[in-house]
């Protein structure tokens, strides 16, 4: 103890009490001490202060040491309470010690008295850190115990046999038992259909192999025998040497999902095979309309006929134009994302799509002007698709412009650390009112509508081009300003294109030059740099805690939001491995940052992994092809983190 301890010694002889304090001086406590002479001084102390230890005579005139251990042991029961006494025989001594004594010491032996309190303080200590142990113990199984349950899916344990230590509630709800304790003992297998068994079977085995798997479907059974379909986590447990110890099963009742997802499924067919008929039907006519329209525009001469047969090809063209956005809007709500992203330069791509739209705009007489002020601008696009996204908001610009014409504009824009390339389509047009904004993007609605509507069309063309952007990961807005420009009051709206912009060389440069002058790394204690030292990429902050919680207290881990702020970290120390995020957000993503880290002296064999939800096909060949060490598909277990981790500094260590 630091502090010095406080003790109340009961003792009417001045004599014994000074020995007792010459004792204690001399084997060198740094204590201070309280004396009570008779039981109402002692009933005065206790009651005006906390102590450390009590001593006590076993005999006073007015009191008795048995009766000051009762009192104490009801009032301060932890309390150590040391008898030291001359008249205090074996009976007494076991009577004392049985009414919660602590210890005692023969007057005569006055010398062990030292040894008796050096042994009760270790003694204390050791049981101090035991409750707190066990305190700190009881409070994360509470908590552990709580996030199992609170988990949307149901929890169980299994040995390595096969057979349940363990459910939540939630798991033995979804299997119809009314308490948990009924599933204890039994085999996890007699929880699966018949038809299922043996897959489950071999995919447990397998688990015992490659320490677990995801979203593994089966379908298995109530406790009154009813069948559900049930996904599936498994992760193999380990004890602290490696060993396999158990496994870990997460389950979630998805019949309804499935259920749901075949009625979509079903619907979407019905609609595909509809839109395929109807799109067959209507094109056959169509290419009669619009191709012999076309052909007798050339071979009649009359005006009045000319001009019958223009009204008949401007209406097959509608028409065709009909057909082709119901096409689009339905083929792009079934698309979640696009895969076939790429790089693109973004003013060839403005270029490329203003000059096929030209003669569209000059038969209103219109002008379409580009104003391309950030010409290196880059973004990962789907070139035809943002074509298509500029068709319809030009045309858009068009039909609602009498005078004047529409900008094209292209500049960068940074909002806080992130990086957007912005294009607005700007005409000067009648406007739209304030409350229709919004509709506006909404399929079949137009901003005037009903009988009374001033311009035709489906109302397709800007729902299409806000689903294109935002499947390429940007957004679309609009600010608008009603007007009749031929009265004299200016109007027009402004489409304003975000799509995150790829950085170039300089701006990497200039954005790692602002990062090392704010990026600080903490001083390390001794323990935490006897660690291995690891960076961990990653801006989903859940993300970053759940590693750092599976990684524990084996490795010190320092953890960079962005790729910026990683590689400024690297620059500033020299890390044992680092996890890679690969979407990063806005800005550069893992790959790039991976690149740029391995120009950094020292980082040339310093391993990188991508750790990533990016799990199709040929994915993990890609990264590896980038320059990665290995590859960890999200979402993984702790094992098979700590595992690859522990691989890659144990063969460097070698080396």
């Amino acid at each position: 103890m630091n502090s010095p301890i406080k003790i109340l010694h009961l003792e009417d002889n001045d004599l014994d009490a000074e020995l007792v304090r010459s004792q204690l001086e001399k084997e060198g406590f740094n204590f201070q001490l309280y004396r009570a002479c008779n039981k109402e001084e002692f009933l005065s102390r206790i009651k005006e202060s906390d102590f450390n230890f009590i001593i006590s005579d076993f005999s006073l005139p007015d009191y008795d040491g048995l009766s000051a251990l009762k009192l104490v042991r009801q009032t301060m029961p932890e309390v150590p309470f040391v008898f030291i006494s001359a008249t205090l025989g074996e009976d007494r001594a076991i009577q004392s010690m049985r009414h919660g004594a602590t210890d005692y010491v023969a007057k005569d032996k006055i010398e062990k008295l030292g040894l008796t309190l050096k042994r009760i303080i270790d003694e204390q200590e050791l049981k101090l850190e035991k409750h707190k142990a066990e305190k700190a113990s009881k409070e994360s199984m509470k908590l552990y115990k709580t996030l199992v349950e609170t988990q949307p899916a149901g929890i169980s344990m299994t040995d390595l046999q096969g057979k349940v230590l363990y459910t939540s509630k939630k798991l033995a709800r979804m299997h119809g038992y009314d308490k948990p304790e009924e599933m204890i003992g039994i085999n996890f297998l007699d929880l699966f259909c018949e038809e299922d068994r043996e897959r489950a079977l071999a995919d447990f085995k397998q688990t015992h192999i490659n320490g677990g798997a995801s979203d593994l479907i089966y379908k298995v059974k109530r406790k009154d025998g009813s069948a559900f379909i049930s996904s599936r986590s498994v992760s193999l447990l380990k004890d602290d040497n490696g060993n396999p110890k158990a496994i870990i099963c997460a389950s979630t009742d998805i019949t309804g999902l499935i259920k749901a997802k075949e009625q979509a499924e079903e619907m979407n067919r019905l609609k595909n095979h509809f839109l395929s008929n109807m799109s067959h039907e209507l094109r056959t006519p169509l290419i009669s309309i619009i191709g012999f329209s076309e052909l007798l525009q050339e071979e009649i001469e009359n005006p009045g006929q000319k001009e019958m047969l223009n009204h008949i090809y401007e209406g097959g063209q509608r028409l065709n134009n009909t057909l082709n956005s119901i096409l689009e809007i339905s083929k792009l709500e079934t698309s979640a994302s696009f895969e076939n992203l790429t790089r693109h330069n973004l003013a060839d791509e403005i270029t490329k799509s203003v000059q096929s739209l030209k003669p569209m705009v000059q038969r209103k007489r219109l002008f379409i002007k580009t104003e391309l002020n950030d010409t290196f601008l880059e973004a990962n696009v789907d070139s035809e698709l943002l074509g298509k996204a500029f068709f319809h908001l030009i045309s858009n610009a068009v039909k609602f412009t009498k005078t004047g014409g529409i900008f094209v504009t292209l500049n960068q824009h940074q909002v806080q650390e992130n990086h957007w390339a912005v294009i607005k389509v700007i005409d000067t047009g009648i406007g739209i009112p304030k409350e229709n904004l919004e509709k506006i993007f909404v399929e079949f609605r137009q901003s005037s509508e009903g009988y009374s509507r001033s311009h035709e069309g489906t109302g397709l063309g800007l729902s299409i081009s806000k689903k294109i952007i935002e499947l390429m990961k940007g957004k679309i807005e609009v600010e608008s300003e009603v007007g009749n420009p031929p009265a004299g009051k200016a109007g027009g709206s402004v489409f304003s294109i975000w799509l995150p912009a790829i950085l170039n060389e300089k701006q990497i440069a200039s954005g790692i030059e602002n990062k090392l002058r704010t990026t600080v790394i903490e001083p390390m204690t001794k323990m935490e740099r006897s660690r291995h030292l690891l960076l961990l990429v990653e801006d989903n902050p859940s993300n970053r805690y759940l590693m750092i919680r599976m990684l524990g207290d084996d490795f010190q881990v320092i953890e960079a939001e962005d790729g910026l702020t990683g590689i400024s970290l690297a620059s500033k120390k020299l890390f044992d491995l680092i996890l890679m995020d690969i979407n990063l957000g806005a800005g550069i993503d893992g790959v790039e940052t991976m690149h740029q880290v391995r120009k950094i002296p020292g980082y040339a064999r310093v391993p990188i992994i991508a750790v990533t939800a990016f799990v199709m096909s040929g994915d993990k060949e890609r990264f590896l092809d980038e320059g990665f060490d290995s590859y960890l598909a999200k979402p993984f277990s702790r094992d098979s983190l700590n595992e690859l981790v522990g691989s890659f500094l144990r063969r460097s260590s070698r080396q």
